[in-house]
């Protein structure tokens, strides 16, 4: 689970602008 929340604080850093969008998007709709 530690090695996931590495994984994606590097592909924020990437592609945050990208994936940050559809995350809230998960977040509201829930």
């Amino acid at each position: 689970l530690f090695n996931f929340l590495i994984y994606w604080s590097i592909y924020f850093t990437t592609n945050g602008k990208i994936i940050l969008p559809i995350i809230r998007r998960i977040y509201y709709e829930k």
